[in-house]
């Protein structure tokens, strides 16, 4: 797993395009994942765009010798293209992490090789490529391309990328995965769906003609993620290419207005409401996988099984109906000093509620407010913010709170961050305004606005990490 870790520090040496006398990189990558089905996250990161926004060069103390060793990096590579990675599906419920690929361009194949020689990494040559094993590690740069892989226990890794080193000159279709790999962004992530399920199917007990409509369900269905940072926020926008069938199974409602008018009344400073339909996800799971839940629940251990035995055959559905919301209430006082109050609501499952009924008696004493009314457990910790007329009062910037079936928001500004464990975390907190989140079956958006309006976000952040630097070292001496 440490090895992960080395990945972008080893594409940002040797990542970026130079010339290829037939296709440029994106073209080649999707030639790859068309002949690998098992791949089902795929993408690039821009790391000249990323580095530029930040003008890490302008970093005090460091960004001089940073400026150094990327020039350096310059007269072996061109890293004018951003870098790609794939990632094979996983079929382990227990969190291995599966296979990671990343390709590169190089300049050079004498000059990169030797670099990376005089850096200690040891080289078996011949013709054709140029190939480094080491543990959980390999990767091999032939005249035009570098193929990357890590993998825990990764053994037969020269076979791997010797087969993925001919997959790259495979035929390269005009299909939904070139279509994502030509969006522009600083962060491009796709995800297959059907190779996701196919990890997902070596798993769970499936009978065959279930598998096939499943698959059949998935073609060609894909979701991507663009990231970009520009002056004063950083934006996520995520898209959904599904059909009206896989879309459906999403169970998203129209949006969570019914939970937000339950969250209670008076200013917020965070909040997060969902409307989802458990009962079709659960006829959903029921249908397709019908073990699932046993499945999970034994990786995870005895109480998790005991929990899912007691819902029967309403599964999840059981639990809650997938509507539920939670509010961040309060203003800070006169001093500045800010007290976390909260308003909540979930609509509960049949199975779960003579459970609830009896914590509502032990607890009601405790809470503002803590009622069980059929289904709907509404609660609040002050009476402050009970509900009223007005309802909840949104921080600017977030009013579209609810408007989606799922969103949330959290505002910064008057927030007091020392009710929370984030040690020296809270001075970059500190300089953003606020974060909204939505989505519903089409995608959706996070959206993270920095009181900085004049520089890039990235800029924000490297500026504020060079004075906390600077502090640390002023503290030491």
């Amino acid at each position: 797993m440490r090895n992960l870790f080395f990945l972008p520090f080893f594409v940002f040496l040797i990542a970026s395009c130079g010339s290829n006398e037939n296709r440029i990189l994106s073209e080649d990558v999707s030639a790859f994942i068309e002949k690998n089905e098992t791949i089902s996250v795929f993408g690039y990161v821009d790391v000249k765009a990323i580095l530029d926004k930040a003008e890490y060069q302008s970093i005090e103390k460091f960004g001089s010798e940073m400026a150094k060793e990327v020039g350096v990096i310059e007269k072996l590579i061109d890293k004018n293209e951003p870098f790609y990675f794939a990632m094979e599906s996983t079929s382990d419920l227990s969190g291995k992490f599966p296979a990671v690929y990343a390709f590169a361009s190089v300049k050079n194949r004498d000059s990169l090789v030797l670099n990376l020689q005089k850096k200690g990494y040891d080289m078996e040559k011949n013709d054709t490529y140029d190939l480094h094993e080491s543990g959980d590690v390999a990767f091999a740069i032939t005249d035009n391309r570098v193929v990357f892989l890590t993998k825990p226990g990764l053994t037969k890794s020269k076979q791997l990328i010797e087969k993925a080193i001919d997959d790259l000159k495979s035929d390269c279709p005009d299909n939904k995965v070139k279509e994502i790999l030509s969006e522009k962004g600083d962060i491009v992530i796709g995800s297959d769906v059907e190779a996701s399920y196919s990890g997902l199917d070596k798993i769970v007990e499936m009978d065959a003609n279930k598998k096939n409509e499943l698959k059949k369900m998935a073609e060609n269905c894909y979701s991507q993620v663009v990231v970009t940072f520009d002056k004063g926020a950083m934006d996520m926008n995520l898209k959904n290419f599904f059909n009206d069938e896989l879309k459906g199974y999403l169970a998203l409602g129209q949006n969570s207005e019914n939970v937000v008018s339950k969250l209670g009344s008076g200013p917020v400073q965070a909040a997060f409401a969902m409307n989802l339909d458990m009962k079709k996800i659960q006829s959903f799971l029921d249908k397709f996988a019908p073990n699932f839940l046993e499945k999970t629940a034994e990786t995870v251990g005895g109480f998790a099984q005991a929990g899912i035995a007691m819902l029967g055959d309403e599964g999840l559905a059981g639990l809650f109906s997938g509507k539920m919301g939670v509010a961040l209430m309060g203003n800070p006082d006169q001093s500045g000093a800010f007290k976390p109050e909260f308003n909540f609501y979930i609509k509960l499952g049949n199975k779960i509620l003579p459970m609830a009924r009896g914590m509502v008696d032990g607890a009601s004493a405790s809470l503002a407010k803590l009622e069980l009314n059929g289904e709907d457990l509404v609660g609040a910790t002050s009476k402050n913010y009970l509900g009223g007329n007005g309802g909840l009062k949104l921080p600017k910037g977030c009013e579209s709170f609810g408007k989606k079936p799922i969103s949330g928001f959290i505002s910064f500004d008057g927030l007091d961050m020392s009710n929370f464990d984030l040690e020296d975390g809270d001075r970059y907190i500190k300089l953003f305004s606020y974060l909204t989140f939505e989505i519903d079956s089409d995608g959706g958006k996070i959206h993270l606005d920095a009181k900085n309006k004049q520089k890039n976000v990235l800029k924000v952040i490297a500026d504020e990490a060079s004075l906390d630097i600077k502090d640390k070292v002023s503290n030491i001496q």
